[in-house]
């Protein structure tokens, strides 16, 4: 009996340490889309149009200059915290999806696409008004 609680043991100590080091290796390839995506949405919410279109892929900034995605947020409370729950990353970019707050506590759902550290599409829903 004490044998199979060892091995028991060292089957559940071994998947925790192996989903520890997959959830640290997904976080750690996705650090730069995460944070490209955080900027995106704390700088086009807080006025900065020009600093987030820095952030679009060229073709989706030159489709939206930085006086149009101004004009976009235009209202919009500045959200404080972003945290994306999905990860999904491949050779054809990342996918993250997750909850953007203000500090008032008014909440949006929050979906990013990001191919080689730009951003190819977003979407805040519904976009929170001060």
């Amino acid at each position: 009996m004490r044998k199979g609680i060892v091995i028991a043991g060292a089957v559940v100590v071994s998947v925790a340490l192996l989903g520890g080091a997959i959830w640290g290796l997904v976080m750690s390839l996705t650090a730069e889309s995460r944070g490209v995506a955080r900027d995106f949405v704390l700088l086009a919410t807080d006025g900065k149009g020009r600093e987030a279109n820095a952030l679009l892929h060229p073709t989706l900034a030159a489709d939206l200059p930085p006086q149009e995605l101004a004009e976009m947020f235009r209202g919009a409370a500045p959200y404080t915290d972003v945290r994306f729950h999905q990860i999904e990353a491949n050779p054809g970019g990342t996918s993250l999806q997750g909850t953007a707050r203000t500090v008032d506590g008014c909440s949006s759902r929050v979906s990013i696409e990001v191919l080689d550290g730009r951003i190819i599409a977003f979407d805040i829903t519904p976009l929170c008004r001060q």
